[in-house]
């Protein structure tokens, strides 16, 4: 016999005496290594290839106790959704103006990104649609006096929402400025708990991570959310020209027992006209 050849229950394997003392010792079945030896012979270099390969794609379950900020909005959003009835209105909306502010903002040393430029136009929506903040207090519907805008904030696998206070009070900057404070807070551990309460609308953007659209769960107490997609180019057809434009989807939240379809489309357009002439959020 071949002192190369090995005899196993699937037929004979070509190997090397080293490759099957190491195959041995690994545990791996000879007939399951590709050989690249003449013939078609298994090295020893095949088999810790293979047992590489195989240690990256060998998957194992694993039991991940979930952190005490896991279960406390797991069960808030559960709560949500057995207390509300929610649905979701979806629109996009042109931001190509907005970027280009954005720009002259940033030249100009400003502070403020696309996301506080989203934040003042929805403050602004808000105070010409303050239903949007209204909430059920038994045989009541109460509108509060105050935005304050609450904006979710990723740590790891953490989702927290930090509030800007009066934010209907501040100007663009100085809404950013405590937005940035907020989630420097977040992300290093150090958030207050009171900076975390108190939200009358919130504000959660997974554009980032590519998403289009998605359907926001409302935070508990609040009676509309607003999720922000992707920022995508496409070409747009206008007076007979074509354009590269810049569009992003909206999805908006809302609980039916408070706020039915008409207001909440109210919302949603005015954010929209915002949104896509945003030289009126510089003023405010």
């Amino acid at each position: 016999m071949d002192s190369q050849v090995h005899s196993s229950n699937t037929g004979d394997v070509r190997a090397t005496p080293a490759a099957r003392k190491l195959a041995r010792e690994l545990g791996i079945p000879l007939e399951a290594v590709p050989g690249t030896g003449p013939g078609g012979r298994i090295t020893e270099e095949d088999v810790k290839n293979f047992a590489q390969r195989s240690e990256k794609t060998n998957l194992t379950a694993r039991r991940i106790p979930l952190t005490p900020t896991q279960r406390l909005v797991g069960s808030r959003m559960l709560q949500s959704l057995r207390e509300t009835a929610q649905y979701t209105l979806g629109r996009e909306v042109d931001v190509s103006a907005l970027i280009k502010i954005r720009m002259e903002l940033r030249q100009k040393g400003s502070p403020a990104n696309i996301t506080d430029l989203i934040h003042k136009a929805v403050v602004q929506a808000i105070l010409e649609n303050p239903v949007m903040q209204a909430v059920i207090d038994g045989d009541d519907m109460v509108v509060p006096a105050e935005v304050h805008l609450g904006f979710a904030v990723a740590r790891g696998d953490e989702l927290l929402v930090p509030v800007i206070k009066n934010a209907h009070r501040l100007n663009l900057n100085e809404m950013a400025v405590e937005r940035r404070r907020l989630t420097d807070a977040v992300l290093q551990g150090i958030i207050k708990p009171e900076e975390l309460q108190g939200g009358t609308f919130t504000v959660t953007n997974l554009g980032t991570y590519g998403v289009d659209f998605f359907t926001p769960v409302l935070y508990p107490k609040q009676s509309a959310i607003l999720g922000i997609g992707r920022i995508v180019e496409r070409p747009v057809l206008e007076n007979g020209n074509i354009r590269s434009a810049q569009f992003m989807t909206l999805s908006l939240t809302v609980d039916h027992q408070v706020i039915n379809g008409a207001p909440a489309a109210r919302f949603l357009n005015r954010l929209a006209e915002l949104l896509s002439q945003p030289e009126v959020l510089l003023e405010l």
